[in-house]
C-alpha cells in the first residue's frame, strides 16, 4: 500500500476505544430505562404507591408544580439557603483554619473539641436545630454552614501548614510582621488549596 494511503488509515486501537465508548453509553442508557420500567411495574403492584411512587406519577407532579409556579419558588428557596449557608460555612471554615494553622498553641488547645464536634453525625443535630431555631430559613442555613465548615476548615488548615517555609523566612528577613505573613502568604496559600 502506498505511503500516502496509509496516512488515512485509522489505528485499530482508536476504533476499539470508540466502539467501547458506544457500548458503555448504550448499556448505561438501556440499564436506566430498564430500571425505570421495573420501578413503574413494582409501584402499586408489590409496594403501595404511598411508599414508592411511580415515575409516571412523579413526572405528572413535576409538570403540575412547574405549571402552577410552585417548583420555581421551591428551587429559589433551596438555592438561596444553600448559597447563604455555603458562604457562612466557607468563611468561618477559612477563618478558623487560618487561626489554627497560624497559631499552634490555639490549635493544640481547641483541637480535641473540634475533633469531638466533627465526630458527631450531622444528621443527629437536625432535631436539636429544629428545637433551637425552628424549621425556617435560619435552620437550613446553619445546617448547610455546618456541612461546609469542616471540609473548608481541613483544606485551609492543610494549606496553611503546607506553606513553603522559605517564603515565610524571606518575609521575616524583610521585616514583615506576623499579620503581614498571614495576609500575604498564609491566607493566599490556603485559598489556592481550597480552590484547587
Amino acid at each position: 500500500m502506498p505511503e500516502a494511503d496509509r496516512v488515512f488509515l485509522v489505528d485499530p486501537s482508536i476504533k476499539a476505544k470508540a466502539r467501547e465508548t458506544r457500548i458503555v453509553l448504550l448499556s448505561r442508557i438501556a440499564i436506566g430505562i430498564l430500571l425505570l420500567l421495573l420501578w413503574e411495574w413494582i409501584s402499586g403492584r408489590f409496594v403501595e404507591e404511598f411508599w414508592i411512587s411511580s415515575p409516571s406519577s412523579i413526572a405528572v407532579a413535576f409538570v403540575t408544580m412547574w405549571d402552577n409556579g410552585g417548583l420555581m419558588l421551591n428551587i429559589y428557596a433551596t438555592v438561596s439557603e444553600a448559597v447563604v449557608g455555603f458562604g457562612f460555612g466557607a468563611t468561618f471554615g477559612m477563618f478558623v483554619g487560618v487561626i489554627f494553622g497560624a497559631n499552634r498553641l490555639i490549635a493544640k488547645v481547641l483541637d480535641p473539641y473540634l475533633v469531638g464536634f466533627y465526630s458527631i453525625p450531622r444528621i443527629a443535630l437536625i432535631p436539636l436545630f429544629i428545637l433551637w431555631f425552628g424549621i425556617g430559613f435560619q435552620t437550613k442555613v446553619i445546617y448547610t454552614s455546618l456541612l461546609v465548615f469542616f471540609p473548608v476548615f481541613m483544606n485551609t488548615l492543610s494549606g496553611v501548614r503546607d506553606v513553603n517555609q522559605d517564603l515565610i523566612d524571606v518575609l521575616r528577613v524583610m521585616g514583615a510582621s506576623r499579620s503581614d505573613t498571614i495576609r500575604k502568604v498564609l491566607i493566599p496559600s490556603a485559598f489556592w488549596l481550597c480552590v484547587r
